[in-house]
């Protein structure tokens, strides 16, 4: 989560000890406190150490780090249909999530993760 910080007072002239903002410090405090409000509300869960990590399916050539086998074990349970509860804020939500989104930053794996799904869970054949 990013926090911004609001810049520092601009000391007032001919008011000892009395500060004001200036017009532009006055809209990044705003921009600050609107970054800190919207980042709450759209806080994505992530998957907690404590999941345990899905095994490796075999047909996956490679081998996948912890992280990404809990990511995958996360990614099985919400195929398979499950309850989530989320903290938001002050309150607790729960929900049925279909679908999701993988957003790690570039370079952990989230391709590698999504083809151990597909082998995970191989569509049913129309024979």
């Amino acid at each position: 989560r990013v926090r911004a910080s609001p810049p520092p007072m601009a000391k007032r002239k001919g008011a000892p000890g009395r500060s004001k903002l200036s017009a532009e410090d006055g809209r990044a405090v705003i921009a600050a406190r609107l970054r800190k409000d919207m980042s709450a509300m759209f806080e994505l869960p992530t998957v907690p150490p404590t999941v345990p990590p899905a095994p490796q399916p075999a047909a996956f050539r490679g081998t996948l780090f912890a992280y990404q086998r809990r990511s995958l074990a996360r990614m099985l349970e919400i195929e398979g249909g499950t309850t989530f509860t989320v903290q938001i804020g002050v309150r607790s939500e729960t929900f049925v999530p279909k679908g999701g989104v993988v957003a790690d930053t570039v370079g952990m794996g989230k391709t590698a993760q999504l083809i151990a799904l597909l082998l995970a869970r191989p569509p049913a054949r129309d024979d």
